[in-house]
C-alpha cells in the first residue's frame, strides 16, 4: 500500500530505529544509521513495530517474526 508509515528497529548487527513511508508500489527502503560499509556476510534484521495508514489497522499475527538481509559480495 502506498503512503503507509513504517516504524521499526534493527536487531543483532545494529540497534537503531528507523521510520519510512511506502512509495507508490508499497515499498519502503530503510538504512541503518549505525553501520556503514559492513563486511560481506553481515546479516541485518529489521523488525516492524508498527504500520500507520489512515483508515487501516495494523494487526501483528506473530510479533516475533522478522526478516533479514545478508550483505553479499558485489
Amino acid at each position: 500500500m502506498a503512503g503507509a508509515t513504517i516504524y521499526g528497529h534493527w536487531e543483532s548487527t545494529t540497534s537503531d530505529s528507523d521510520v519510512g513511508t511506502t512509495d507508490t508500489t508499497g515499498i519502503v527502503s530503510l538504512s541503518s544509521d549505525s553501520v556503514k560499509n559492513p563486511p560481506t556476510g553481515t546479516t541485518f534484521t529489521f523488525v516492524i513495530d508498527n504500520v500507520v495508514l489512515s483508515g487501516y489497522i495494523y494487526d501483528i499475527p506473530n510479533p516475533k517474526t522478522a526478516g533479514s538481509t545478508t550483505i553479499s559480495p558485489p
